[in-house]
């Protein structure tokens, strides 16, 4: 007290990080004092009085028994009757404030408050939580709470942070920011080592502590913020889920881990905006005919749609954050049994696989306006190896092990579980992350190259095919009848760059030159480019949509049939080209000059096998698109014959159909 009154500030123990004044600090020891005297239970604080004191029984309730506590509203600031007692508190108020910090001075004041309370629990947490006195610095009310914690309800104890390194003081709303970066169920990567096994429904405990970790030092009620973050469940479900973990004897640890993610996320929001992704309509997510190219490109049978839901559901769950039972009926697997739909996906889902939905993710995050985000994200692998959790910890796993335990072994995800000690969840967690690569996929050496497939695929050749045409390797290897490991083998040898694979080549660039040539005046169709290109006809899309480059209509006017036609649309005489105008148009006008022949249309017809009026019609569409009446229609003795426009059409088309 000497030292304080003289130097003016205090910085002792729990002070370090936050002096204060002399005043300040002389006004918590006064409040502490305070505390000791009016409220510590009599047998401990007889037991713990300095032997050098002459203090009686009598003397010690006399002034502060708990009767007189009613009848005084401002006991606290009465100075005790002795000096014996002013001595007393001071020196056990002094050994709690000069403590390392701030929990072991909570700990070395926890005596305090280990009455024999038969108060209810809300009650006695009232009356906990009540100030120490007035004028009080934070370090006091830090120390107050490090105090109190263990006998506080576990939402108070993570409402006030109470295992923090300083509990907090002051509770706010939870800043808006966090709760945008908290997923509606939480990141399995930290969900795992918090969830103790014994509490086996995973899939419920995600969302419960996503709820938990809103309700650090926060005042909002726990209903609050589970409607917050997105409704995944309830405040019943995570106020129960609280209670068990409250009950487990790793509890101070899990409270511990919990604020460590809320102080990380607080200093470290997330990339994603979890709230802003809940509001996508997922119905569109992976479409058929995107999942069409993308299984066509990795070999993956598609089967009768199975696949497309079961790996809808699995993008739905990688973007949104959100559990599986929120997503839209066209994400979800036909198998409601969650192993079965994992055991179906971890055996097809290869890294090659998860670059290409990663990247129809991405578009479909493009097309729903966000495209300043990445597709998923995760929290540091380590940021809770310092805590004793009752879970599993994925990053523990040895993934190599894994991976050959699924390929090599062909085990289940539950054997391997119990192959490397751990569980089912942890196994689904890292296959979900880190699929196991196809074995078809591995290469150990490179293919041998034989002298003839060299001497026919020289430097020259290759860069010909390769760099000039944009043929693909396997396309090259399809001409020379050799796989595409020996092609790729043979550019490595010729120190040829090789282009990036098929799943990053959307990122090169196209220019509105080339794309205007090939797709605009050479009239080819999108496949045919992006086989050229070695992108995904959903790539060259984007790049014609980024050029303001039409596209044209689907269907049956991008064919490649109906384009070749065109092409020899134009080829054709100039009185013809209006009539070429689809598939059917040549063998329209075909019909046409073999039925000038016949004398009425009705025996045309009858001959060529064709309906009547389907004939009459067919000539009129003619005659309407060359512009001008083609026929004199047959009359009583008098056949039909062609008007001078006809003979013109007939004989240009006879030339012209004729032509090799």
């Amino acid at each position: 007290m000497y030292a304080i009154a003289d130097s003016g500030t205090t910085a002792l123990g729990p002070y370090a990080d936050h002096p204060r004044s002399a005043l300040e600090a002389l006004a918590d020891l006064r409040a502490l004092v305070g505390e000791i005297l009016l409220h510590a239970p009599r047998q401990t604080l007889a037991e713990r009085l300095p032997t050098d004191l002459a203090i009686s029984a009598d003397e010690l309730n006399a002034f502060f028994a708990p009767s007189d506590v009613g009848s005084q509203p401002r006991l606290g600031m009465h100075s005790p009757k002795s000096a014996a007692m002013t001595a007393a508190g001071v020196v056990l108020a002094v050994k709690i404030l000069t403590q390392p910090d701030i929990q072991q001075a909570g700990t070395a004041a926890r005596w305090i408050t280990q009455g024999d309370d038969r108060e209810s629990r809300t009650s006695l947490g009232r009356r906990l939580l009540a100030p120490w006195g007035r004028g009080t610095t934070e370090t006091l009310r830090a120390i107050q709470l490090a105090t109190v914690g263990p006998q506080l309800q576990a939402v108070y104890q993570l409402r006030y942070r109470v295992h923090a390194s300083r509990p907090g003081t002051q509770l706010h709303d939870v800043p808006a920011r966090r709760l945008r970066s908290l997923p509606a169920a939480l990141w399995p990567e930290l969900a795992l080592p918090l969830a103790p096994p014994e509490l086996h429904d995973y899939r419920i405990m995600r969302p419960a502590l996503s709820c938990l970790l809103g309700l650090v030092g926060n005042r909002q009620s726990i209903d609050v913020i589970a409607e917050r973050l997105g409704q995944a469940t309830t405040g019943v479900m995570a106020s129960r889920l609280l209670g068990h973990l409250r009950e487990h004897q790793r509890w101070p640890d899990i409270q511990a881990a919990l604020i460590h993610i809320v102080d990380h996320i607080d200093t470290h929001p997330a990339p994603i905006d979890y709230q802003r992704r809940q509001r996508i309509d997922y119905s569109l997510l992976l479409p058929d005919a995107q999942w069409a190219d993308i299984a066509r490109e990795c070999d993956v049978v598609r089967g009768t749609g199975t696949l497309a839901r079961l790996f809808r559901s699995y993008l739905f769950l990688r973007i949104s954050g959100r559990p599986a039972r929120m997503a839209p009926p066209t994400c979800t697997p036909e198998n409601d049994s969650a192993r079965a739909q994992h055991a179906m996906r971890y055996r097809r889902l290869t890294p090659k696989l998860l670059v290409h939905l990663d990247h129809a993710a991405e578009e479909f995050l493009h097309r729903s306006r966000i495209i300043d985000e990445p597709v998923t994200w995760y929290p540091p692998d380590n940021l809770l190896h310092d805590f004793r959790l009752p879970g599993h910890h994925p990053s523990e796993i040895d993934i190599k092990e894994l991976h050959r335990l699924i390929r090599h072994e062909e085990m289940t995800a539950t054997k391997a579980a119990v192959h490397l000690h751990t569980t089912f969840d942890v196994v689904r967690c890292l296959l979900d992350r880190h699929p196991a690569p196809d074995t078809s996929e591995r290469r150990s050496w490179p293919a041998p190259v034989s002298d003839a497939v060299r001497a026919a695929l020289d430097p020259a050749t290759f860069t010909r095919l390769y760099i000039d045409q944009r043929m693909s390797l396997r396309a090259i290897g399809e001409l020379y009848g050799v796989k595409v490991d020996v092609v790729r083998g043979i550019a490595d040898e010729y120190r040829i760059p090789i282009r990036a694979p098929k799943e990053y080549r959307h990122r090169q660039e196209i220019t509105r030159e080339w794309l205007h040539e090939q797709y605009v005046i050479r009239r080819r169709t999108l496949a045919d480019i992006a086989e050229e290109t070695g992108m995904t006809m959903s790539n060259v899309a984007k790049w014609a949509r980024t050029h303001e480059i039409p596209l044209r209509p689907r269907g049956g006017a991008s064919h490649d049939e109906s384009l070749r036609i065109e092409d020899k649309a134009r080829q054709a005489p100039r009185l013809l080209q209006p009539a070429l105008n689809g598939l059917a148009a040549e063998e329209r006008l075909l019909r046409f000059v073999k039925a000038s022949a016949y004398p009425t249309l009705g025996v045309a017809a009858r001959d060529m096998g064709v309906n009547g009026p389907t004939r009459v019609t067919q000539i009129n569409r003619l005659a309407r698109e060359l512009g001008g009446p083609l026929l004199e229609r047959a009359e009583r003795g008098r056949p039909m014959k062609l008007t001078p426009l006809g003979k013109r059409v007939v004989k240009a088309a006879t030339g012209w159909l004729s032509a090799p």
